[in-house]
């Protein structure tokens, strides 16, 4: 995959605002011969790999899942990580996706607060659990958008924690998981059918520069593939 696929969205010294692909790790996980986001970057930015605090991570203060594509900051300097990572732990970020899921939800907007813990019963897997069970705190919210054929509902989905895999778990956790999720799928709406990516998105993304403290917003249009997807 090459470098010229990745969108630019905005750089300066001090950050860098891309989109990422689908399909692309961020970092190294569990297959060590995999090309990464990371690969690119250090590629492009030598001086990356002297940022942040752990080496397989240079410069990066979030992440996406590998088959989720989206706006991602990177931070380019040490000065802009410790600014952006403080404001991602402490939930000043906002963040907005796109989501497809199965099935329509009977209210149109809603507050999911089940707790993030690791799954029992399948490696990789996250779990979500009422709030006075044992997890982590995290919160979505969602809206529909859309509806298709009594069958998926297109979201707008936003996150005040940033916990692993929670809007995967948190929609599947209310019976209204991800099209194309092979990991958090439910036997209640398994097919035949195949699909063509994950259906989540990074739409958007808001903070304060980590220099002069303006506040910037970053958007990444809904891939081509979803606007097919609803009007097939």
């Amino acid at each position: 995959m090459p470098l010229e696929t990745f969108a630019t969205i905005f750089e300066d010294e001090d950050v860098l605002v891309l989109e990422k692909p689908r399909g692309l790790a961020v970092h190294l996980g569990n297959k060590p011969d995999e090309i990464t986001l990371v690969d690119f970057l250090l590629k492009k930015y030598p001086l990356i790999k002297n940022v942040g605090e752990n080496p397989i991570r240079p410069g990066l203060v979030h992440r996406l899942d590998k088959e989720v594509s989206g706006v991602m900051v990177v931070a380019k300097n040490q000065q802009a990580f410790v600014g952006l990572k403080e404001q991602f732990m402490q939930r000043l970020t906002q963040k907005e996706y796109r989501a497809i899921v199965h099935g329509i939800l009977p209210q149109k907007t809603g507050v999911i607060k089940f707790r993030i813990a690791h799954s029992k019963t399948r490696g990789g897997k996250m779990a979500a659990r009422p709030e006075n069970c044992k997890g982590k705190e995290a919160w979505t919210e969602y809206e529909v958008l859309k509806e298709k054929n009594r069958r998926y509902s297109e979201l707008k989905v936003t996150i005040k924690t940033g916990r692993t895999h929670q809007i995967r778990a948190h929609l599947a956790a209310i019976d209204h998981p991800l099209v194309g999720d092979s990991l958090y799928f439910s036997k209640k709406y398994q097919n035949k059918k195949e699909y063509p990516r994950l259906f989540l998105h990074a739409y958007r993304l808001s903070f304060a520069h980590p220099t002069h403290g303006q506040k910037m917003i970053f958007q990444a249009n809904t891939p081509k593939e979803f606007e097919v997807f609803l009007s097939s």
